[in-house]
């Protein structure tokens, strides 16, 4: 149980079990269905020799993400909030550790907690536009973390070929059973140490763009197969 998981009702706290125990099946038995094509796939490689890194995503495939990285042991930031319980149960069942803290509520003690598990060689994950948005537009959490761990920045995009999305603020998407997802790697990125509190605003801009690109090459890449098939 996470720290704050006796504060909640007993009633919550079933409920959080129940769903930390099937959610990950059930998507373990929706992707298992899925194909996944990974466009460079040597950085991906370089990721399953444990070389630690910080993965910067969007919420938008936070699902799929999920799913496919589980049993990796990452290390990923979680909000205080109710809903932030729910995914902790489910996440440390699909192989995550977590992190509990946002912008508002415990953020600093969060961040530190971050930063010395990036010293200590974890590999760590940002939804880099959460925890509330505005949608695919990256706050600063990633980039502190790599100026202070001097861990290399990693930007993730993924597109499915055929999907559904909630009405959420993230749009989150739902890929159909039996479709196709294709996953982009960025080339790392790495923070340096000295850089200026002025600096630090460019070098957010240029996570949050290499992160689009990812997501621009992943949705290239499945038009051009729809189209070829």
């Amino acid at each position: 149980m996470s720290p704050a998981g006796s504060a909640y009702p007993l009633g919550f706290r079933i409920l959080a079990g129940l769903a930390g125990w099937i959610v990950p099946w059930i998507l373990r038995a929706w992707f298992w269905t899925c194909r996944v094509t990974v466009l460079r796939p040597e950085i991906e490689r370089s990721l399953r020799r444990r070389s630690p890194v910080i993965g910067a995503l969007w919420h938008q495939y936070f699902l799929f993400y999920a799913d496919y990285f589980r049993r990796r042991n990452y290390v990923i930031l979680t909000s205080r909030s109710r809903d932030g319980e729910l995914v902790v149960r489910v996440l440390r069942n699909l192989g995550y550790r977590s992190v509990r803290g946002s912008s508002s509520r415990g953020g600093a003690e969060a961040m530190h907690e971050l930063i010395v598990r990036g010293r200590n060689k974890d590999t760590l994950v940002f939804l880099a536009d959460g925890p509330r948005g505005p949608a695919r537009q990256a706050k600063m959490g990633a980039v502190a973390a790599a100026r202070h761990t001097g861990l290399p920045i990693v930007p993730v995009g993924a597109y499915a070929l055929c999907a559904g999305r909630l009405r959420s603020w993230d749009r989150t998407a739902l890929p159909r059973p039996f479709s196709r997802i294709i996953l982009s790697f960025g080339a790392p990125i790495r923070v340096p140490p000295d850089v200026t509190p002025e600096g630090m605003e460019s070098w957010r801009r240029r996570i949050e763009e290499a992160i689009l690109a990812c997501e621009r090459e992943a949705e290239a890449y499945g038009r051009f197969v729809s189209r070829s098939t």
